[in-house]
């Protein structure tokens, strides 16, 4: 028939029943895995695609004087800033997905490769220009540093534009068009109160793209780059905060989620004393090249060290220049150079120490009479007094106060290379790092080992032993390790370490670290040879070579010196004399020593010399009336070469 009953088996009822359970089971499972086993993975994925993580920048620890008085510290900077990993990904939902690619050379040590890279300059241009075209300002983009910026650290905001005045800022607060990623941001940045102050000492910072390696994401925006602000840099930095902010489709802001605040960095506390700073930069600043040391001869701390010519951390800040790191870099008189803690020749100054050296094995006793002729002939060769007469026959008290060459010349010589070399190194503390905490030229004592190494094929002669006898031929030291010999002289014999860091607080106040003083070494010299050598360096003030150092109520102890140097100079050889007075005061019970060198300078006592004067002049003032000078900004000491003659 044509219409017979429809049946269906009732076995594919039964299949279809199966089906349709095993597909709800399948269903039930999945559902179970998305949202319960793993729901917390799912839901993380989706809240990143919901929020941004925009980092918040810490204020760096500041720096203090040994009184509390800051001298670098941090300051408000308002930027517009580019978040360009939000740029990138608003930019790909923009162009479904596209992004703007450019081929990439990089260098990796000797390895070359090139990179199909986003790119990153093209992404910014995109935005920035209808801001450009609102605000009317040209688009300046350093397009190596942000695709630099970009491959190293794109979590991390990209400074656009830093210290942005009110009218900037007010104009881009409202005319911004709304661009997800670029934003006003409230920076704290470094900031040093007094210019040029301390430079040396302080250092700057710089970016984080400059360091070796290849910076991370979530490691500071700067660091430390020279000074102290470089040697402890991982206590100043803080730790940076952060904010989640939940974000639209269209890539807007619609509240905030979560919120971190940075944590400064703790604070550095100097031995430095910024009214002993201050006094001592500006007699310095008369000098084109020199460099001074005060410090306390009972602790070893260092109160003052300054260096000419110098420089402004705060042109660091963001970033130097390239005209000015480059004028920096070429400056003939090397204005990034610390010279207190740089070497040279010590000349006559050296002279305290071979007499201690000399009294200590018995060569000589302060009553030792030699006769001292104008030439000394040593292995046939002629040495040369300061004078052209003969001195005739004198002790070692008039010695020091006269600066005679050719008595040093036979005390030298009978003392023996080897016991000067011993003192210098193992009581004097020369020859060796000081255990300053930044970088410093430990100097050197020659002795015949030396001469071996350096030159295989020389002999050491007692000519040799006779220049160093005077701090001459191979002998280096620096300021700062003639200033600590001196307060060793001063104290009675106790050779400290040089001290600069007091400790390091936390941002309540508390000291969290405490850096105390530490003995070096005592010299092994007789309470009354000690005593003949100081008596000797009190007649260098009172009638010898530096009486320009004399004050009217206080009693100075010191000793100068002059060191032959040549250089050449515009393709010229030029005599350039390295000029030293050391000393302390008051001679009864020693309060400062200091120690000033000058390039370039006529003599000790007429170069040197009244540089100390003015600084003992200043200090002493102080003390007695309780009047500090007025701190001011300084600008950088500007270097020369006045001091500098020609050969004939």
């Amino acid at each position: 028939m044509l219409f017979e009953p429809f049946s269906v088996p009732r076995s594919r009822f039964y299949v279809l029943a199966i089906l349709c359970v095993a597909g709800t089971m399948t269903l039930l499972v999945r559902l179970w895995n998305v949202q319960v086993s793993h729901g917390q993975s799912y839901t993380d994925r989706l809240r990143d695609q919901t929020t941004v993580a925009v980092r918040l920048s810490p204020a760096r620890g500041a720096i203090l004087d040994r009184n509390g008085v800051p001298l670098a510290e941090n300051r408000a900077s308002f930027d517009i800033d580019f978040y360009l990993d939000e740029l990138v990904r608003n930019y790909s939902q923009e162009h479904r997905g596209r992004l703007p690619r450019i081929e990439i050379t990089r260098k990796t040590g000797k390895k070359t490769t090139v990179r199909r890279e986003v790119d990153i300059c093209k992404i910014v241009r995109n935005y920035l220009e209808p801001i450009s075209r609102s605000l009317g300002f040209p688009i300046q983009l350093d397009e190596a540093a942000l695709r630099r910026h970009y491959a190293q650290s794109p979590t991390v905001p990209f400074p656009y534009k830093t210290d942005l005045n009110f009218t900037t800022l007010s104009q881009f607060s409202e005319r911004n068009l709304g661009v997800p990623g670029i934003q006003i941001a409230v920076r704290p940045v470094r900031h040093y109160d007094y210019g040029a102050f301390a430079s040396h000492i302080l250092g700057y910072v710089g970016d984080v793209e400059e360091v070796d390696g290849t910076p991370q994401d979530g490691q500071p925006e700067s660091v430390g780059k020279h000074g102290v602000e470089k040697v402890y840099d991982a206590q100043l930095q803080g730790q940076p905060g952060g904010r989640i902010l939940q974000i639209n489709y269209r890539g807007y802001i619609e509240k905030e989620e979560g919120f971190t605040p940075p944590v400064m960095g703790k604070s550095l506390n100097l031995t430095l004393d910024a009214r002993v700073q201050y006094i001592v930069e500006q007699a310095l600043r008369r000098q084109g090249r020199a460099a001074a040391v005060v410090m306390d001869p009972w602790t070893g701390d260092i109160l003052a060290m300054a260096s000419v010519p110098s420089f402004d951390p705060n042109d660091f800040i963001p970033r130097i220049t390239t005209e000015k790191w480059k004028t920096l870099r070429n400056d003939p008189t090397t204005p990034l150079l610390n010279r207190a803690v740089s070497a040279y020749a010590p000349g006559s100054t050296f002279k305290v120490l071979v007499s201690m050296a000399a009294l200590e094995k018995g060569t000589i006793t302060p009553n030792t009479v030699l006769f001292c002729p104008a030439v000394y002939v040593v292995d046939g060769h002629p040495f040369h007094d300061d004078v052209d007469y003969d001195r005739g026959n004198i002790t070692l008290h008039d010695a020091l106060r006269v600066s005679c060459d050719t008595y040093f010349y036979q005390v030298g010589i009978r003392t023996g290379i080897d016991q000067i070399h011993d003192v210098a190194i193992g009581q004097a503390g020369l020859g060796e790092p000081t255990g300053f905490p930044l970088p410093e030229d430990k100097g050197l004592i020659p002795d015949p080992a030396w001469l071996k190494a350096t030159y295989p094929k020389e002999r050491w002669t007692q000519a040799y032993t006779a220049n160093v006898s005077i701090g001459q031929g191979a002998v280096l030291a620096s300021p700062l390790q003639m200033a600590s010999f001196m307060c060793a002289v001063a104290n009675g014999g106790t050779l400290y370490y040089p001290r600069l860091i007091k400790g390091v607080t936390d941002g309540d106040g508390a000291e969290v670290i405490s850096v105390p003083t530490r003995v070096h070494h005592m010299l092994d010299v007789r309470p009354s040879d000690l005593a003949a050598i100081r008596q000797g360096l009190v007649e260098v003030v009172k009638a010898g070579t530096a009486t320009t150092v004399q004050l009217p109520d206080v009693t100075v102890a010191g000793k100068t010196g002059t060191a032959q140097f040549n250089q050449r100079l515009n393709g010229s050889l030029v005599k350039d004399l390295r000029t030293w007075f050391y000393c302390y005061a008051p001679f009864e019970q020693p309060r400062y020593v200091v120690c000033v060198m000058v390039e370039g300078g006529v003599a000790g006592g007429v170069t040197a010399g009244p540089i100390v004067h003015d600084i003992l002049q200043a200090l002493f003032t102080m003390d007695k009336t309780g009047k500090a000078p007025t701190l001011t900004y300084l600008t950088p000491a500007i270097g020369n070469f006045s001091g500098v003659s020609q050969y004939r």
